[in-house]
């Protein structure tokens, strides 16, 4: 049986990160000195070029492009995509918190890291909220 799409908030939310995700994702990875030096978060505060690091990283963000992509495609099986996807950068905006708080970079990247790690993150948290909710309203 084909699964009904929904395009409610939670799959738009879910499909706009992955816009973004994605490209930084193949970016990072085709071409991560430049991806390193021209990235507009000032990505060297927080320390020295590591090709394999960038790598990682943009094999990170390009599985969770396709997560989302299949997230918002797929409702039903949404919350544990979404939870494991949610966790991640939960994570990641919580290390770009520490860091600052410590004094690794300086307090504008609160500012900084708001678009790319915060935001996501927020967002994320929402979608997992109410796709839980409305999994709790079914059953």
């Amino acid at each position: 049986m084909t699964e009904r799409i929904l395009w409610d908030c939670e799959a738009l939310v879910l499909l706009a990160i992955a816009v973004v995700a994605l490209p930084s994702s193949i970016w990072m990875l085709s071409v991560p000195l430049h991806w390193y030096q021209v990235f507009p978060w000032q990505i060297p505060d927080f320390g020295d070029f590591n090709v394999h690091f960038v790598r990682d990283l943009g094999s990170a963000y390009l599985t969770w492009s396709v997560a989302c992509i299949w997230a918002a495609l797929s409702p039903s099986v949404r919350f544990p995509i979404v939870a494991v996807t949610a966790l991640f950068f939960v994570a990641h905006a919580v290390v770009h918190i520490f860091d600052t708080l410590r004094g690794h970079v300086h307090t504008g990247h609160f500012m900084l890291d708001f678009p790319s790690t915060y935001l996501p993150a927020i967002l994320l948290v929402w979608v997992l909220y109410s796709t839980w909710r409305r999994r709790a309203d079914v059953a």
